[in-house]
């Protein structure tokens, strides 16, 4: 074939055929086929069409520029396509099994319900690699692998990702630093039970995305890194990140400003030792989020922005708190009451309320005002630490009053 300047569709059928041989005996009979940018330079897509159930299945396309041809509808499984160039190709309800895309190039590609299963990009090189109004609607990532790509400024531009599965997906170790995702659509894309524990977003930007009932539930997000992440006129209403894991997690500098996260669910999420240092949401809306068994012991608040953002008729049922540092921070109103150290094996010397939530907290215990009477207060054998409980009660309300939360 690599001899032939002009490639006939007939020459093409006899070497799928071929090809469909050679998979089907193992090698025994038939021939690989082989694919060359000589090839696909001398195949004019225009005349040939026909490519109607082809098995591309084991075919080696490295190296590749496979730009505006339509493969709709073929079968990729276990293909090479490690540096191939897509630029306007059509790879609607392809098949890429446990497919290699290792420094691949994606601009203005269409992948719509591809399947991806499997498939992996692990230790793949994405530094530098565009995404631009390429389709992944509805894709299947299910187990796909992208543990330890490095993806520094990667850049998805106008990209869908709506309806798309990467449930189980592993990105654990992933190093996305710097990149940039801008007017992406994420709308019920489903990431459940996927691991990213040590995943980078450092200095990320979601500018204009739509994440809009993506699901995050039971995923595990232990030691990420979400340094200066940038979000701006993004929205993320009725996302879920139920019963996700981010212990340890960084969220310093992080900066949010006129974005969406209204109805978002956060229900059993353990935010533990996790750090907001400084970060800044402003001009936001929060509305309706379930933060129901919300673990946020010891989180670090210190410095954090908190303006002009929307607030109304959240949840906060069981949430717990602990003792949160917030030295320094704008828009978190909380009422501290230090304790005398021999008092202070429930609350490490410090009880801090607040008043937005009507939520009292310390080491062992977060609970309402209510509860604090109930179960700390009438429970309390020694009767000096009852009345120091009931004076710093009493302190927390007056304060409370003063400022205006009564």
């Amino acid at each position: 074939m690599a001899h032939i300047k002009t490639i006939k569709q007939s020459t093409i059928n006899r070497a799928l055929r071929l090809h469909k041989e050679w998979l089907e005996t193992q090698g025994e009979k038939g021939e690989k086929l082989i694919v060359t940018n000589d090839i696909i330079k001398n195949i004019d897509f225009k005349v040939v069409r026909d490519f109607t159930k082809a098995n591309f299945s084991y075919v080696d396309f490295s190296k590749l520029r496979l730009s505006e041809i339509d493969f709709s509808g073929l079968n990729f499984t276990k293909a090479n396509f490690k540096n191939a160039i897509f630029a306007g190709a059509e790879f609607i309800k392809c098949n890429f099994d446990e497919c290699i895309f290792e420094s691949a190039h994606f601009v203005g590609t269409n992948f719509y319900e591809a399947v991806f299963t499997y498939s992996t990009f692990k230790k793949c090189n994405f530094v530098f690699t565009l995404f631009e109004e390429a389709n992944f609607k509805k894709a299947d990532f299910r187990y796909t692998c992208y543990n330890q790509v490095i993806a520094a400024n990667f850049k998805a531009k106008k990209c869908s990702f709506d309806s798309a599965n990467f449930a189980n997906t592993d990105f654990s170790f992933a190093d996305f630093r710097y990149a940039r995702f801008f007017k992406n659509s994420f709308k019920k894309a489903f990431f459940s039970h996927s691991k990213f524990e040590h995943f980078s977003l450092d200095e990320v930007s979601f500018a204009n995305c739509d994440f809009n009932y993506a699901d995050f539930s039971y995923s595990n997000f232990k030691q990420a890194n979400f340094h200066q992440l940038f979000i701006r006129y993004s929205d993320f209403c009725f996302a879920s990140f139920a019963n996700a894991y981010f212990e340890n997690t960084n969220f310093k500098h992080i900066y949010v400003i006129e974005s969406n996260f209204s109805n978002m669910i956060f229900s059993e999420a353990i935010f533990l030792n996790s750090d907001f240092s400084k970060g800044t949401f402003r001009e936001s809306v929060f509305d309706n989020l379930c933060l129901k068994s919300l673990d946020a012991t010891n989180l670090k608040a210190e410095g954090v922005k908190f303006e002009d953002n929307s607030t109304n008729n959240i949840e906060f049922d069981d949430i717990k708190l602990g003792s949160i540092e917030i030295g320094g921070s704008i828009g978190l109103p909380v009422i501290s009451c230090q304790l005398e150290k021999q008092d202070s094996s429930l609350f490490k010397e410090l009880i801090q309320y607040w008043p937005k939530i009507n939520i009292i907290a310390g080491n062992d215990f977060s609970g309402s005002v209510e509860n604090f009477k109930t179960q700390i207060i009438n429970n309390e054998e020694d009767e000096v630490k009852k009345k120091k409980y009931e004076l710093t009660l009493s302190y927390i309300k007056a304060m409370a009053e003063l400022d205006g939360f009564v």
